[in-house]
């Protein structure tokens, strides 16, 4: 048996046919190493290859990812994109949602996507930080808002909660939510672009910080009655 230069084996004329078995095994062991590999899930990946080498690629066909082993992880071959999707949370008639260990070290700055809607008129969905599974209650929360009514801005407020961008039963509350730094134990940056939900149609913007200098791992949803839909939750990369 011999290899070529990247290490791929063959059969040379000098092999017995007794080789022929042994460098067969050897090749299908090199294609499944150097090979892209289907797997319909990352489950089924882990069954199959239980000790991965570092550079060997899969593809994972209910997600269409190709991806591969660094040595310690499996992780998304090509340009890695710049936002890294974390949760995404559909809900339904709910008045509080919490969102728990979404915030780690391995991002800095999380991008907040919702698309709200409720059955009650005028009523605001406000954001909370949260570490361990509790809400931070107290009056950290300093912020500006300033809306397309009649284009007046709101003075700077101290309260319990970033005072989200009100929504009716008319239209949905579409939310664009920036937070920095919530994983680090310093000040969080707040701000939130949102299409206000009236009949008229309104735009607002609100921007502040948290004024407590803790690590937070979630943040919750709140509001005086019940809200319904979707909520998208993004880490965004600090390098290439």
């Amino acid at each position: 048996m011999a290899t070529t230069a990247p290490g791929s084996p063959y059969v040379e004329s000098s092999d017995l046919v007794a080789n022929y078995p042994a460098v067969s095994e050897a090749l299908a062991e090199r294609v499944d190493t150097v090979g892209v590999l289907p797997f319909a899930t990352s489950t089924a990946r882990g069954t199959a290859i239980p000790s991965p080498t570092e550079g060997q690629y899969t593809y994972l066909q209910d997600s269409n990812a190709t991806e591969y082993w660094d040595g310690s992880a499996w992780v998304a071959a090509g340009v890695a994109p710049g936002l890294v999707h974390i949760n995404t949370t559909v809900i339904s008639a709910q008045s509080t949602v919490n969102f728990n260990n979404v915030f780690s070290a391995t991002y800095s700055v999380y991008q907040i996507y919702a698309v709200l809607d409720t059955t009650n008129n005028d009523m605001a969905i406000n954001l909370r930080m949260r570490l361990s599974g509790a809400d931070d209650t107290g009056s950290n929360y300093r912020y500006q808002q300033v809306n397309g009514q009649n284009s007046a801005s709101g003075s700077s407020t101290v309260t319990t909660a970033f005072n989200g961008a009100g929504v009716d039963n008319d239209y949905p509350n579409v939310k664009n939510i920036t937070l920095i730094n919530p994983q680090a134990a310093s000040v969080t940056g707040y701000t939130e672009l949102a299409y206000v939900g009236y009949a008229t149609g309104q735009g607002a913007r609100a921007t502040g910080i948290h004024n407590v200098a803790t690590a937070y791992d979630g943040f919750s949803f709140t509001a005086s009655s019940t809200f319904s839909g979707t909520v998208y939750i993004y880490g965004m990369r600090s390098a290439a």
